[in-house]
């Protein structure tokens, strides 16, 4: 699927959905939701490194980087070799009826995504908040794009869960090494400008 946007954004079916969301799916139902601070979702959500030690996530986090580097190789700062690319924050959003996401985006990373793990094709979609382009649900989709390119959520109005899992990738050493002027305007760390999909 390609979406018309101003900027590269990719959309592909992740390989390994089936047992992704088998094993990851009772996690989320048992998880203990805690406050983890102002985010731009209006929705239940994990915290930023959430299961960052199971095997699935560590062999969906290698997929996304591969598919990083081939979508997105063309940004001068993502094909330097000698630079690391890493998922830096990982987390599961729970939208029942009535949550949603105002716009934003994830600077001051690289590329972000967004990935349908439990919906329907007539939940709300992922809208990117400038041009309006869509794009639909569907189990196993990852949409994947520049952390800049500020995006939502409607309203949802259905009974059945939509469940989502958003991250960002970053180059390591700009993730340790942030520039100063980000520091002084907040927009580091995990709980910087970014928030939840």
């Amino acid at each position: 699927m390609k979406v018309i946007h101003s900027e590269n954004v990719a959309v592909l079916d992740y390989p390994f959905h089936q047992k992704l969301q088998e094993d990851l799916l009772p996690l989320i139902r048992n998880h203990h939701f805690q406050d983890v601070g102002h985010t731009n979702v209006k929705a239940k959500h994990t915290e930023w490194d959430w299961q960052q030690n199971h095997s699935q996530v560590i062999k969906f986090k290698a997929w996304i980087l591969n598919e990083v580097r081939k979508e997105f190789g063309k940004f001068a700062c993502i094909g330097e070799k000698e630079d690391k690319l890493e998922v830096v924050n990982f987390w599961a959003n729970i939208y029942n009826k009535g949550d949603y996401a105002v716009p934003h985006m994830h600077l001051p990373c690289y590329v972000s995504f967004a990935y349908f793990l439990k919906s329907k094709w007539y939940h709300p979609s992922l809208v990117f908040s400038h041009h309006g382009e869509r794009v639909r649900p569907k189990d196993g989709r990852i949409v994947i794009f520049p952390s800049w390119v500020y995006h939502h959520v409607r309203k949802h109005r259905f009974a059945e869960q939509r469940i989502t899992l958003s991250g960002n990738v970053a180059i390591l050493k700009d993730w340790e090494n942030p520039d100063p002027y980000l520091l002084k305007n907040g927009l580091t760390g995990p709980r910087g400008a970014y928030g939840p999909l």
